[in-house]
């Protein structure tokens, strides 16, 4: 999985994206979040835990590891 979903806009961007996933498994997701009624669908969920314990971290250390999720993104014609 990747941070986010692969669509033409997440082409453009350069750097790692160790959490990206595909339209469909986005969708899919989303769908059972649906069907089970839940509050909050986030996704991607490995992300999104990620981000709620980086919460809990001093700000200092926050920025430290938020270094590896930076990345450029090219511009449109």
């Amino acid at each position: 999985m990747g941070l986010g979903t692969q669509t033409p806009m997440t082409a453009q961007e350069h750097g790692q994206k160790p959490f990206l996933m595909s339209a469909e498994q986005a969708a899919e997701l989303i769908a059972n979040g649906l069907i089970r009624d839940e509050a909050i669908i986030a996704l991607p969920r490995g992300f999104t835990f990620l981000t709620r314990i980086g919460a809990l971290l001093p700000e200092r250390i926050q920025r430290l590891t938020s270094r590896c999720f930076r990345f450029k993104a090219t511009q449109r014609d």
